[in-house]
């Protein structure tokens, strides 16, 4: 084979996104585009991300309380037939409860 080529230029970056939630389901801070949130049933929150975000793709999200000792699981939203952006978070006490509960959460896609 012949010699290598030069390096190309870099690639896009992935996109990162990250709130706060409150108990009530609203944001107190937020980054990586327009986040939007929800708090439908105890312990359970949806967050919306931007159009042509899709969570279940190639994209990894992690959610944790920022006090106390819950569970946090997450979701993506074709999972439960809801929209490719949208990421449920689940709260769940040690029993197994659904709680409310502040968190923060991450996404990288």
């Amino acid at each position: 084979t012949g010699p290598t080529g030069p390096t190309g230029p870099a690639g896009p970056g992935r996109p990162t996104f990250w709130a706060g939630v409150t108990v009530a389901g609203a944001l107190y801070k937020s980054a990586g585009g327009t986040i939007t949130a929800a708090h439908p049933a105890t312990g359970t929150y949806d967050l919306t991300f931007p159009t042509g975000t899709n969570i279940q793709f190639g994209c990894s999200s992690h959610a944790e309380p920022t006090a106390g000792s819950e569970f946090t699981t997450t979701q993506a939203g074709p999972r439960f037939g809801a929209p490719g952006n949208l990421l449920r978070v689940i709260i769940t006490n040690n029993a197994g409860t659904a709680v409310d509960q502040e968190f923060e959460v991450v996404v990288i896609c």
